[in-house]
Order: structure tokens, then C-alpha cells, then sequence
């Protein structure tokens, strides 16, 4: 049985019928998940429907025209487009609609399916007027981020890993959307969209398997082991009989020996996958029955081993006891209960293995414009967000948090980030089961404040808590140019002075751009000012240096703490220069 590399006009044709089809059967229960926005629960109907209208658009071609790719994907789009019922069906037609854009004539691949989702939620992030987390916007996306950071070109690989993201994503819609939340379901439309992925998948796995005349085959059929997949499940095999472990005998059992001691097997007897392996090295929870042993003396022996230990006792004579622990080393743990006394009902299950933790377990994310400031930033180790005006900014965070693979991240959005963006942000990275804690950084130089103090080795809210009062220390005004004369609260200005603004306030105007850098940083040190950091747009570089802001500052007492003075340059970050205080 063969997997499909690429979805041809029939394959594509069949799996929106498939789609169609598992829509109407299941619409009744996506209805009733249908609370949001309005509970007419009718997100199951109306999903079907756009289907089943994509699928008339495409009946209505020729028959050889029914084989061309291009054709029939552009008429599944039309049609479904035209035939779209409620914001689920709008969302379900862009999909489609960003199928027909990427489709070729070898047909739609690995590599076109991922454009296709990114496309699709483009399409209908400008569809919909205001997108709203945890619905299915929210799976798309997920699904979405997860085919593009697929490094395997393999159709099946990509639409498995979209679909489970999606689901993942799904089953996070309640914690995102109050609606959701209290009535206890999940998003109707982003069920909906789960029901197509899985059909997507049934036949990306499927193989052509020829009609009986006496039986009627499905055209498409899946094989077992890729259900399992989809599942999250595990393939069991039967396990080869063991000797009997000896009742009345202390000790290790034969059997047992060679399964903890692999070296004193003939190297013929181990398993093929995985020669002369260290067998005891898993992270297993072993549970067993003691007998003939006090208590502490099982556990003064145990806790060295592992850890959760937990010793209980079966009765008031204390003689037998119920074991258990978590340990890397099941081998030694079952020898010296064996050593210690009378072992049975012994039982071993494998554990996520903790000693091996993730590529990071917390991350920052720094909002920056492209050029020497993110670079600044990735050398003080953090993870860029470069902004980009054509692109989605919420889709892009997602991506690059969900690509840091962290249970944690830290997003500093240095001012370029509106309130609702940051509140998509936030809810979308429920999807990915990442805990997301935003750094209120309202401009790059007080991001940097925020990365000076950061600390891996505490708990996330501590860090962040680090953060924002390194923040809240740091007083800093903006240089920028008037674009008109005008009069302000200290005085009028021309076109083209230099303006020192706190927040929105103007606080100072300038004749020649070093003037106003050392005006804003007269009105931002106090007598116990340590730092002060000038950030600069490489435009105005020429005009100034270290040496130039520290000869035009005033001479400080010999009492007064010493000001250390750091220049970055940079570009596109909002104004000419930023200067912060602490």
C-alpha cells in the first residue's frame, strides 16, 4: 500500500468529496458545538453545504475536464466560494481558493499544500472583518504554522503534522473565548476544519485499489498503521514469553538477569535495532510488592536511584509494602529489591524521559526592524521578530514562537505591536501549548533594559517581573523632527527642529540634532542615574559620537555615581534617536 506524493484532479476531487460527506454526517454534532458568535447552530450545515456547492462546481465540467488539475481546483474554489454559508464557510472556501492557487499540472504536492493553508488564512484573515481567537481562524492558523515548519517535503508528513496542530489548537479554543468557555465546547467551525484535515489525510494515505464486480471498494482505502498515527496511538506487539520468575527465592531470577544484564547475552540475542544497548537507561516508573523489609531501610536504599518514591504499607505488621519510583535506573532499582527481599507483582511503564529536555525552555522574543538592531539583540542571545510591513505580524510571532519549540516565551514587542494584535498574540499561543508572557517594552532601548536583566534560572513570572521593573527604572524620552512650525508647551519650534519627547509630551527643542540628544539626557539624569543608554538612526550617525554626548553633559559632583554611557545604531525603529535612564 502506497501513500500518495501528490494530490491529482481525481485525488483532490476526492477527498472534498470525502469532506462533504463527513460534514454531513457529523453535522448535527458540529451544530451543536455552534455558541459563537450567534448560537444558531447551524456551523455543521452551513460547512457542508459550502462543500457540497464546491463539488456541484466541479460536476458541472466536462469529463475530460474533470482530470485537469488546474480546472478542477479552480472550480472547487468558485463554487465553494459562491456557494459559502456563514464564516465557516467563507473560511473553508479560501482554503480552497489558496488550493487553486498553487496548484500545478504534477499536481498539488508537499511544498503546495503548505503555501496553500498560509495562502488560505491570508485570504481569510482579509475576508473577515474582525478575526477573533479561538475560532477557526485560530486552528487554520495552527494547522497552517505547523505545515510550514515541517522540514520534511513528504505530503502525508506535512498534512499530518497541519492536522495535529489543529486538533491541538482546537482543543484550546475553550481557553481563549469566553463563549466557549461557558457553554463547554470547542469551536464548531474549527471542528469542521479538523473534519476536512482528517479527510485530507485519509486520502493523502490512501492507494488506488481497483472495484470488484462483486463488491463495491471505496476508491480510496488507509492502512492501519497510518490511523494509528493520526491517532497519537502506539502499535503494541505481542511480547515473547518469559520464564517464570521462581516463587520462595530470593534473588535475581534467571530470566530477569538476562533482561537487566545484557552483556551476559550472546551478542545474536540482542535486538537488531539497537546492539549492546544500556537497557536499564529509560526514565520507567517501577511499581512492585516487598516483602521481609522495614520501610525506611527500602527507602534509605531507593531514594538514591530516583525520584517519587512512595513506600505503602499493606498492613498494621508493616511486612508488606506497596513500592514505587520514577527512575533512570530500573536495573539497579529491581536488583536491590530482589537483595532486599521477597519481590512480586513487578511492573515497569515507560516516562517521558525528563532528563532530556528541550532545544530551550524559555525563550525571548524581540520585536526589532531588520539590520543592526536585531542583530544586537541575537547577540545578547534573543530571537528576532523582524517587522515587516507586508507581512501578517500576529502570524508571524506565532511562527517563530511555535518554531522555538519552548514551553516559554517572553515577547518584547518594543512598541510595534497594537493592543489587538498583542491580545491575538497572546490567545493564539494557546494553540501550541507555549506559555506567553508579554514584557510591556514600549521602544527598542528599553527592551534592551529588559534583556540586561534577564534570567533563565528563575520562574517565568519572576523573570518577568525582573523585566518590568527594569523597565518601570528606565525613564527615556524620543528625538524627532518637526514637520511643520508650530507652537508647543516649551517654546515654538520650525520646520525641522529637533523635538525631545517624553511619552507624548514634548519636553524640549532642538536647533542641531547632538543638541537635542544632550538636552533629553540633562532632563533624564538624576543623582542616582547609573546608565544611560542613546540609541541612534544610522541616518544621523555622522552627527554624533560617545565622545561628543559626554563632553556637551554636565560635570556631575565627584560624590555622584559614575554614569556609564552605551551608543547603539540602528534603523526604522520610529524616530531619530531613543534615550533611556536607570
Amino acid at each position: 500500500m502506497s501513500q500518495l506524493l501528490s494530490l491529482d484532479a481525481m485525488a483532490l476531487t476526492g477527498w472534498v468529496r470525502r469532506a462533504a460527506s463527513e460534514l454531513e454526517i457529523r453535522r448535527e454534532e458540529i451544530n451543536a458545538l455552534n455558541v459563537f458568535p450567534v448560537p444558531d447552530a447551524d456551523t455543521g450545515s452551513n460547512m457542508a453545504h459550502t462543500m457540497l456547492a464546491a463539488l456541484t462546481e466541479v460536476d458541472r465540467l466536462d469529463g475530460e475536464d474533470q482530470h485537469d488539475i488546474a480546472l478542477v481546483s479552480a472550480a472547487l474554489a468558485r463554487g465553494a466560494t459562491l456557494g459559502a454559508r456563514g464564516n465557516s464557510g467563507l473560511v473553508l472556501s479560501q482554503v480552497l481558493r489558496g488550493i487553486a492557487q498553487y496548484a500545478r499540472d504534477e499536481g498539488v504536492s508537499g511544498p503546495h499544500i503548505k503555501k496553500a493553508l498560509e495562502a488560505g488564512y491570508t485570504f481569510a484573515m482579509g475576508a473577515i472583518a474582525q478575526p477573533v481567537e479561538g475560532t477557526v481562524i485560530t486552528v487554520l492558523r495552527a494547522a497552517s504554522v505547523a505545515a510550514n515548519q515541517t522540514d520534511d517535503h513528504d505530503l502525508m508528513a506535512i498534512v499530518t503534522a497541519a492536522t495535529q496542530a489543529a486538533r491541538r489548537a482546537l482543543e484550546r479554543t475553550p481557553s481563549q473565548l469566553q463563549a466557549l468557555r461557558d457553554a463547554g465546547v470547542v469551536d464548531a467551525g474549527g471542528q469542521g476544519l479538523i473534519v476536512i484535515l482528517e479527510s485530507l489525510c485519509w486520502i493523502v494515505a490512501s492507494s488506488r485499489k481497483p472495484r470488484h464486480k462483486e463488491t463495491e471498494i471505496s476508491e480510496y482505502q488507509v492502512g492501519v498503521d497510518t490511523l494509528a498515527q493520526l491517532a497519537g496511538a502506539q502499535r503494541v506487539e505481542e511480547a515473547p514469553a518469559r520464564k517464570p520468575v521462581p516463587r520462595g527465592n530470593f534473588g535475581q531470577p534467571e530470566g530477569l538477569a538476562e533482561i537487566l544484564n545484557p552483556q551476559r547475552m550472546p551478542s545474536h540475542n540482542l535486538p537488531a535495532s539497537s546492539p549492546h544497548e544500556d537497557m536499564t537507561s529509560s526514565y520507567l516508573e517501577v511499581m512492585f510488592m516487598l516483602r521481609g523489609c522495614h520501610p525506611q531501610v527500602i527507602r534509605d536504599n531507593l531514594e538514591p536511584l530516583g525520584d517519587s518514591v512512595v513506600i505503602a504499607s499493606l498492613d498494621n505488621a508493616g511486612d508488606a509494602h506497596r513500592v514505587h519510583i520514577h527512575s533512570h535506573h530500573a536495573g539497579k532499582v529491581i536488583e536491590l529489591a530482589f537483595a532486599l527481599g521477597e519481590v512480586s507483582q513487578l511492573r515497569l511503564e515507560a516516562l517521558p524521559d525528563i532528563s532530556t529536555p528541550a532545544l530551550s525552555s524559555r525563550v525571548i522574543l524581540a520585536i526589532t526592524p531588520p539590520g543592526e538592531l536585531a542583530k544586537l539583540y541575537e547577540r545578547s542571545g534573543v530571537q528576532v521578530v523582524a517587522v515587516d510591513s507586508s507581512a501578517d505580524i500576529v502570524y508571524t510571532v506565532v511562527s517563530a514562537a511555535r518554531a522555538t519549540q519552548a514551553d516559554e516565551i517572553i515577547l518584547l514587542p518594543n512598541g510595534f505591536l497594537e493592543k489587538a494584535q498583542l491580545s491575538a498574540v497572546e490567545r493564539a499561543g494557546y494553540a501550541f501549548e507555549q506559555t506567553l508572557l508579554i514584557v510591556p517594552t514600549g521602544a527598542v532601548v528599553r527592551g534592551l533594559a529588559a534583556v540586561a536583566v534577564h534570567d533563565p534560572a528563575q520562574p517565568l513570572a519572576v523573570d518577568g517581573y525582573a523585566m518590568a521593573e527594569a523597565i518601570n527604572a528606565m525613564e527615556y524620552m524620543r528625538v524627532r523632527q518637526a514637520d511643520k512650525a508650530r507652537l508647543t508647551s516649551v517654546g515654538a519650534c520650525a520646520k525641522g527642529d529637533y523635538l525631545g519627547v517624553a511619552s507624548r509630551d514634548i519636553r524640549s527643542i532642538s536647533d542641531t540634532f547632538l543638541d537635542a540628544i544632550t538636552s533629553c539626557c540633562r532632563i533624564l539624569i538624576r543623582d542616582n542615574t547609573e546608565q544611560l543608554t542613546v540609541l541612534i538612526d544610522a541616518s544621523m550617525a555622522a552627527h554624533i559620537d560617545h565622545e561628543s554626548i559626554l563632553a556637551a553633559l554636565p560635570k556631575r559632583p565627584k560624590a555622584t555615581l559614575p554614569l556609564e554611557l552605551t551608543l547603539y545604531i540602528g534603523s526604522d525603529f520610529g524616530s531619530l534617536a531613543e534615550i533611556g535612564a536607570e
